[in-house]
């Protein structure tokens, strides 16, 4: 049985970035959408590494400001471009080791 430490033990490799989102002011749902992953992997991270978790109406007031929210979806998109690229690159490398065996 997989535990969803071992499923996505990858993101551990992404603290930082994922530290800085929530920071940031996303929440833990876009994060968790960022990576493709649900949200029970984003959030024991969260509480694992000791982040200071948001009030509830904080969540609310930032998501209900629409120029945070044309913000943070400019830079999830960039992020995403980002991720497909090096994705893109793994998967290349990946495939050329396969090839050279």
């Amino acid at each position: 049985m997989y535990g969803v430490r071992e499923r996505y033990k990858w993101l551990d490799d992404q603290k930082e970035l994922i530290i800085l989102l929530y920071d940031l002011g996303f929440t833990v749902r876009e994060i968790s959408l960022f990576y493709g992953v649900s949200d029970s992997a984003i959030y024991p991270r969260l509480l694992e590494w000791k982040v200071k978790l948001r009030s509830s109406k904080k969540l609310k007031d930032i998501q209900i400001n629409d120029y945070y929210g044309s913000c943070f979806e400019k830079i999830l998109k960039k992020l995403l471009t980002i991720r497909r690229k090096r994705l893109a690159e793994a998967r290349a490398k990946r495939k050329s080791k396969s090839k050279g065996h």
